[in-house]
């Protein structure tokens, strides 16, 4: 099964899918690096509207911050 229709069989259970965004406060995303988590938050950000969050990155802020640890951009 593709994650698309996994994705949409999730989220279409709602019975009103343009007030999605107000009755659903956020989805969480976990997996190990690389298993397309990134591709299913810009698949749930363009066809349904929400807001992609990467806690990672603000984690890393966050480090770079306190610490003075050098932030680096590049993903694995």
């Amino acid at each position: 099964m593709d994650y698309r229709n996994i994705v949409d069989e999730i989220l279409c259970n709602y019975e009103d899918v343009d007030r999605l965004n107000t009755s659903l406060k956020g989805i969480a995303l976990m997996g190990k690096m690389r298993s397309g988590k990134d591709t299913i938050a810009e698949y749930v950000y363009k066809y349904y509207g929400f807001t992609c969050y990467a806690f990672g990155d603000a984690l890393k802020k966050y480090v770079h911050h306190y610490s003075g640890i050098p932030l680096d951009s590049n993903k694995p």
